[in-house]
């Protein structure tokens, strides 16, 4: 898996594109390797997600053109 750049939150589509199961997300949040934090988005345990890494993560993991 490519390195998720501190600040960032991942989109799960980030994740099962890059071949994990909802399984393996739900039991890698229970063990606190990745945090839930709204549906479909996952920061990195004890990382705080800035709305420049919410914009990364639209732009770079999903793919949508938008800009702030």
């Amino acid at each position: 898996m490519k390195s998720i750049p501190p600040g960032t939150c991942a989109a799960a589509v980030y994740y099962y594109n890059q071949g994990y199961t909802h399984h393996l997300l739900h039991t890698y949040a229970e063990s606190g390797w990745i945090e839930f934090f709204h549906r479909g988005v996952f920061p990195r345990k004890g990382d705080h997600c800035e709305w420049t890494g919410a914009l990364y993560t639209i732009q770079g993991q999903l793919k949508l053109p938008v800009h702030a």
